[in-house]
């Protein structure tokens, strides 16, 4: 285990990293959790957003397995979207 400190941010912009990241997992061809629904109104869905984050990993998707992944629908959902490995 390794020790993160947190750093403050504006809503803007943490409504940015929660939707640019939406919005990038959709591109790979993943949908959010079904709970994510729920949630939308809460950090208002349809007001428009801008982000200033990269996500991935040097280009390309990062995969980190989940407890209740599927990791091998996953990879193929991956592997759909480049034709190199991860």
């Amino acid at each position: 285990m390794y020790h993160q400190d947190f750093a403050e941010i504006e809503y803007e912009e943490c409504r940015g990293i929660v939707f640019g990241a939406v919005d990038y997992a959709k591109n790979l061809g993943f949908e959010p959790h079904f709970d994510f629904r729920k949630m939308r109104g809460f950090i208002e869905a349809d007001k428009p957003y801008e982000t200033k984050h990269k996500f991935g990993k040097d280009g390309k998707p990062f995969y980190v397995e989940g407890p209740d992944d599927d990791v091998e629908e996953i990879m193929q959902i991956l592997e759909k979207q480049s034709p190199t490995k991860f």
